[in-house]
């Protein structure tokens, strides 16, 4: 297949889980043969086509992120559509601030598609709220509704997410759950493992919770904060690793303020607390959970989160918020971690507590997280589907709809050993 993505955010990336799992896949689809084009923004000093593992990257000519650039990219982008021949055009990222914008663009690039007979594929991969997945009411709705007028299928990574599309879209809406590089994300040895906390100046006895993501309320800081804020006095030989930006520089929205007030609690345990912020390198993230022992996870609101089930693959044990067909699709109560409540500080220490005080459970939990990864969301089932998917994007309804019945089915067998 040929395949084009835009993907205005990707190359350089913004720091973001399906952004990076998108160039995983795209990169995957390259190794196997497909040809793959991806069309992105360009950041001053960068250059006009890169190769990134077998993909073929163009960057427009105008460099930068303003107004100026952003409508450059729109017209260098249908330019180069109109030039290629594709069969399948992924719309991963466009580059409107604001919904009418990022309509018009869409509008364009789906057109151009549709003159060239190629099949269309767009992801939703992010909740509007723990109650109500997909909101259509009023003006977003109106806007959605344009957004994704020409696209053939949009894929939904969650079951939460897929049925709010499937009623609002039923001959559109696909289930593709989020998958972990179990092939990369391979549990460390022993002797790996000693060697690297050494390098990172963490002790053998250190009890070393991390949590991977964009500092801030949503992902469940302020939750996590005040948890281990009531248990480092106790415990001197526990460490809590924050991954992720945690400034404007890096990619975070929370204002400086109030990360100082969210992360107050952890104020008197600095020297437990390692602040390591952005980090887009997948080595070095392996690196990070494989020197770690519990995976902490509190987030409010997600389409599916793909660092709980990197961390499974790594065999850590985890501790999540339970959203509904969201975070118990991959991880099992008892099985590969425990679940808290939504914004409980004290259920979340609880469970902390528990698993940190406890060597034995956690190896269990590691490995049969590991294991649930490899049998039910390991990467090679995830790539077949989203090939599948690519081949037939716009077969009729009816064979789509047995399709979408299928792997709802085997979502519901993931999540139904809770």
């Amino acid at each position: 297949m040929r395949i084009v993505c835009i993907t205005y955010f990707s190359w350089p990336p913004d720091f973001g889980g399906e952004l990076l799992v998108n160039m995983d896949r795209l990169r995957t689809f390259a190794k196997r043969g497909h040809s793959v084009v991806a069309l992105s923004r360009r950041v001053p000093g960068s250059s006009r086509t890169a190769k990134d593992g077998g993909i073929c990257i163009r960057r427009c000519p105008v460099a930068g992120d303003g107004i100026a650039a952003r409508v450059a990219y729109v017209l260098w982008a249908a330019f180069m559509l109109l030039r290629m021949r594709f069969d399948v055009m992924h719309v991963c990222s466009t580059p409107g601030v604001h919904m009418p914008a990022r309509v018009f663009a869409v509008s364009v690039f789906t057109s151009i598609a549709k003159l060239h007979g190629a099949r269309t594929v767009s992801v939703v991969s992010l909740a509007d709220s723990e109650s109500n997945a997909w909101h259509l009411d009023g003006r977003t709705g109106f806007f959605r509704t344009l957004y994704y007028r020409n696209i053939d299928r949009i894929v939904a990574v969650s079951p939460a997410l897929f049925r709010a599309l499937k009623r609002w879209r039923p001959g559109k809406a696909v289930l593709i759950t989020c998958s972990a590089r179990d092939d990369q994300f391979v549990p460390m040895s022993q002797e790996e493992r000693r060697l690297a906390r050494k390098e990172l100046g963490i002790r053998d006895s250190a009890v070393v919770f991390i949590t991977i993501g964009s500092v801030g309320v949503r992902k469940g800081h302020d939750v996590l904060a005040r948890a281990f804020g009531s248990l480092a006095a106790k415990h001197p030989d526990w460490c809590l690793m924050l991954v992720g930006p945690m400034s404007r520089e890096e990619g975070c929205h929370t204002a400086a303020d109030e990360m100082a007030e969210m992360m107050a609690p952890l104020k008197p345990f600095e020297s437990q607390v390692r602040r390591i912020g952005r980090v887009d390198d997948r080595t070095q993230i392996r690196r990070l959970l494989g020197v770690s022992d519990i995976f902490v996870f509190p987030t409010r609101r997600e389409g599916m989160p793909i660092a709980p089930m990197e961390a499974m693959a790594m065999g850590l044990p985890v501790i999540v918020s339970r959203i509904t067909d969201v975070t118990d699709v991959a991880c099992v109560e008892q099985e590969t971690g425990f679940f808290v409540p939504v914004g409980d500080a004290e259920a979340l220490a609880q469970a902390m507590e528990r698993l940190g005080s406890d060597a034995g459970l956690r190896a269990k939990f590691g490995g049969q997280a590991r294991q649930r990864i490899e049998d039910e969301l390991s990467w090679e089932q995830h790539m077949q589907r989203w090939e599948d998917l690519y081949s037939r994007a716009d077969g009729d309804g009816e064979e789509d709809f047995e399709g979408i019945k299928n792997s709802e089915n085997r979502s519901q067998g993931l999540s139904g050993s809770k």
